[in-house]
């Protein structure tokens, strides 16, 4: 058996962009399997894909939420800099008389 060290609900890694496709695409055959459970009156397997999707769901949108906080924080580090650079590019110029 594997040695697993994560916690089930804590992805271990960052995630990227693609990650985020290949789980949203999970989850979205999930509720499509569930969809055809429902259509087939399979109440056992309906069942099955609802924990599945209770837990899926959440990983989901956190990581969706994490990329945009990444996001958002590389443009603000990016504008600080920029603001910096002109800062220090003002107080090295001489003042003009």
């Amino acid at each position: 058996m594997a040695d697993y060290q994560g916690s089930p609900s804590v992805p271990s890694s960052r995630p990227t962009h693609q990650t985020v496709d290949t789980v949203q695409a999970l989850l979205e055959k999930l509720k499509s399997e569930a969809r055809a459970a429902e259509q087939a009156n399979d109440a056992f397997m309906l069942g099955v894909y609802k924990e599945l999707i209770k837990v899926v769901s959440p990983i989901v949108t956190r990581a969706i939420a994490r990329i945009d906080r990444e996001e958002k924080a590389a443009i603000n580090k990016a504008h600080k800099g920029l603001l910096k650079a002109e800062r220090e590019a003002r107080q090295a110029q001489p003042p003009s008389a």
